[in-house]
């Protein structure tokens, strides 16, 4: 953290505080250069123009469940390397720090035992600045960049921020109990990171109504039974060379193990469809609203738009997200003007798919007719070649004659 204002020469102004982060692990390369330019900015700098706060992880090993301090102090020792000296030392564990551990981390790291901090495992996130502000955290900062207990000539003081509201929105958090259950229709829901910033906006929104957040993930793909597309005719041996491999014991041999898919055929396609096309539908029928964010590609996009009809049907709250409000429009446009609909990006796309198909058929019929032509000069060859004119009379001569 660095001051941007100096209170001697700027005595009206509210010091700036800059954050600075620095990511990755101290030690490895690609993190060097940034050290170093660390390492530039506050050896340019004042004492107590910078706070350099190090994070640094300690494990419970064994069956007595002691934490281990080694980590912490050979990252502090390569972090000194770089010619960086840490105020702080933030220490993640699952539990709070023991004071035989902040002993050892305050002595082997040269750091005083009040500026060791544990940031143990809570049962949720918001409490984080409250751990923080219970072990003195940010008194211990404005001491550190001399702005504590400082009174502007503007009458301005600077002094730690109070958390009665911050503790009044966990104690909030943590007394809900009514559940509300989302569902958010998307295609990229393998993973929470995602709608990170969605899901956030939900659980804050849930706290100031007081109710208890329940997300369900639903694939926009699974809500339309499509049918399996049709696949080019591919060649059983060179499929068979293409997915096989000799193993180690077999190299002399010609046995050679093969893969083989068996879930590829029409019926186990329509079967498996069909299940996860119950399951969306049933996840989408016990949520008390639905969410459908935004998203790129045709893909899922019908299943988005049958979403958007059941919720207006059945009187569900509906909030669509960029994509998400182009389906609604779609579906209500769909429901009272046209029944066909779409948005213009999907309709390009889908005349682009049709003019490729045209544009091959075209393709396909020209190399037809050279076929054909080249079928045609081939016999007209073999009868020229053939051909004994003494065994042909005179009519014959005409008509080949007439032929050429």
């Amino acid at each position: 953290m660095k001051k941007e204002y100096n209170i001697i020469n700027s005595v009206n102004k509210v010091p700036c505080i800059c954050l600075i982060e620095v990511g990755g692990t101290v030690g490895d390369i690609e993190s060097a250069v940034y050290l170093e330019a660390l390492q530039q900015l506050t050896n340019n700098l004042n004492h107590d123009d910078v706070c350099l706060c190090h994070l640094s992880y300690l494990p419970i090993i064994g069956n007595l469940k002691e934490q281990k301090t080694k980590p912490t102090q050979h990252s502090v020792k390569i972090l000194r390397e770089a010619g960086l000296k840490p105020d702080f030392i933030f220490c993640r564990c699952e539990e709070p720090l023991s004071d035989e551990a902040i002993q050892k981390i305050s002595l082997f790291s040269q750091v005083k035992k009040e500026h060791v901090i544990s940031l143990h495992d809570t049962s949720n996130v918001y409490k984080v600045p409250l751990i923080l502000e219970q072990q003195n955290f940010s008194s211990n900062v404005l001491k550190k960049l001399n702005l504590l207990n400082i009174t502007l000539k503007n009458k301005i003081q600077i002094s730690p921020y109070s958390f009665n509201t911050w503790k009044h929105l966990c104690d909030r958090y943590e007394s809900s109990t009514e559940p509300v259950v989302i569902g958010i229709v998307g295609k990229y829901t393998a993973s929470n990171d995602t709608y990170l910033s969605i899901i956030s906006a939900l659980v804050h929104a849930c706290i100031q109504c007081g109710y208890k957040l329940i997300i369900k993930y639903i694939n926009s793909s699974h809500l339309s039974l499509k049918k399996k597309s049709k696949k080019k005719y591919i060649n059983a041996k060179k499929k068979a060379n293409k997915y096989s491999y000799e193993t180690g014991s077999e190299i002399n041999s010609t046995r050679k193990q093969l893969f083989v898919d068996d879930t590829t055929s029409d019926e186990d396609y329509d079967k498996k469809r069909r299940i996860k096309y119950m399951q969306a539908w049933k996840t989408l029928k016990s949520v008390d609203g639905v969410l459908v964010p935004g998203g790129f590609g045709t893909r899922g996009i019908e299943g988005k738009y049958l979403s958007s009809k059941y919720c207006r049907i059945k009187n569900i709250p509906y909030l669509g997200i960029c994509l998400g409000m182009q389906i609604a429009v779609i579906d209500v446009t769909r429901e009272y003007l046209n029944k066909y609909a779409n948005s213009e990006e999907f309709e390009d796309v889908i005349d682009l798919q049709n003019n490729s198909d045209k544009e091959q058929h075209l393709y396909d019929s020209s190399d037809d007719n050279n076929n054909i032509d080249n079928k045609n000069k081939k016999k007209r060859q073999f009868v020229s070649d053939n051909l004994d004119n003494e065994n042909v009379n005179n009519c014959d001569k005409k008509k080949y004659n007439g032929m050429h």
